[in-house]
């Protein structure tokens, strides 16, 4: 059996995936802890998708995914 590959989409695409708007998509996103990628944490994992839309109280408990926004000191 093939394994299905991993697909990253945009928040377009997910919220299509799951089959709810774009505005209520990005609410879930507020309110369960699905996990972001990308340098701009702007894309989702079709993988982590499907595992959200089956168990959602599964990414009530993952830590929150922000990026890094500490200066970073530069010697010259």
């Amino acid at each position: 059996m093939k394994k299905m590959e991993q697909r990253f989409m945009d928040i377009n695409e997910a919220s299509e995936l799951c089959g709810y708007s774009k505005n209520y998509f990005r609410k879930l996103c507020n309110n369960y802890n699905i996990p972001r990628y990308g340098p701009s944490l702007n894309r989702y994992s079709s993988d982590d998708l499907k595992k959200f839309m089956y168990d959602k109280q599964y990414f009530i408990d993952l830590p929150k995914f922000s990026k890094n926004r500490n200066l970073i000191k530069l010697e010259v």
